[in-house]
């Protein structure tokens, strides 16, 4: 039974999709380096893999999906093992269960990804974990998380992150946050409004995301019955068209950073 890839055991081959089966228990680092034609990896279902190594796709500049079939082992995503997927649009680990740690540096420099799921079974989000992932917008912290790394989110630009805890994660590095849109605690669904987009959260309460519309005087009291709490960063930048007036009633909370932030 086949259950070990050794270092760059593919490297630089043509290959264009590849599967690993769910009897493979151990790959080491640069296992696919150099696959220039590579499009979609599948961990088939079951697989025991509990580590993703460094630089596992190093060069594989043409890989857009990596797919990880229903129980997964994997607990622990390495440092380095996506860097530089400049193609990688997706990567969706939720069924991972037991997936703990996104090491350092893990997806740096994946410019096109736009979409990461992580399952309620990760507590570690390293450092630099995601910096220059500029297509990404939106990533959800479980609530089990409880390290987020220095400069976590650096060079995305306009992610938002969800918090599904309603109490930030015990250990979180200084400047974790640069260069987030914004950030909200408690999330429970994200939901739109006419031109309103608004975090719910556990406590059924609104943290206003973004405003679309061409209002000149807007009200922020309410939304869909919730009352309005927070504003999140960003949320009006570039509202050119209204917006002349804004009555604040009953905001219990601070306005985030950027509120009213217009780039020129």
């Amino acid at each position: 039974m086949l259950s070990r890839f050794g270092y760059g055991a593919f490297g630089y081959c043509g290959i264009q999709d590849f599967t690993v089966t769910g009897s493979v228990a151990t790959m080491g680092q640069e296992v696919f380096t150099g696959c220039k034609n590579l499009l979609t990896v599948t961990f088939e279902a079951d697989s025991r893999l509990t580590n993703l190594a460094a630089w596992t796709f190093e060069g594989a500049e043409e890989l857009r999906r990596v797919t990880f079939e229903e129980n997964s082992g994997l607990a622990v995503i390495e440092a380095r093992a996506f860097q530089g997927l400049d193609k990688l649009e997706q990567a969706d680990f939720t069924a991972c269960a037991n997936l703990g740690k996104v090491g350092n540096y893990a997806f740096i420099q994946c410019g096109s990804l736009a979409q990461i799921r992580l399952p309620g079974s990760t507590a570690e989000i390293g450092r630099y974990a995601f910096q220059g992932c500029a297509s990404l917008s939106r990533v959800d912290i479980p609530k089990k998380v409880s390290f987020v790394g220095r400069y976590a989110f650096m060079g995305t630009g306009n992610v938002n992150v969800y918090f599904q805890s309603s109490i930030m994660p015990t250990d979180v590095e200084e400047n974790w946050d640069y260069d987030v849109a914004g950030y909200y605690m408690g999330v429970q669904d994200i939901l739109q409004s006419g031109d309103w987009e608004y975090a719910l959260t556990d406590e059924g309460t609104a943290s206003v995301i973004a405003y679309r519309g061409s209002e000149e005087t807007i009200v922020l009291d309410q939304l869909d019955g919730h009352a309005v709490v927070s504003v999140g960063g960003g949320a009006f930048q570039g509202n050119r068209q209204g917006l002349r007036k804004s009555g604040v009633m009953r905001l219990r909370s601070r306005l985030w950073k950027r509120l009213f932030f217009r780039r020129v």
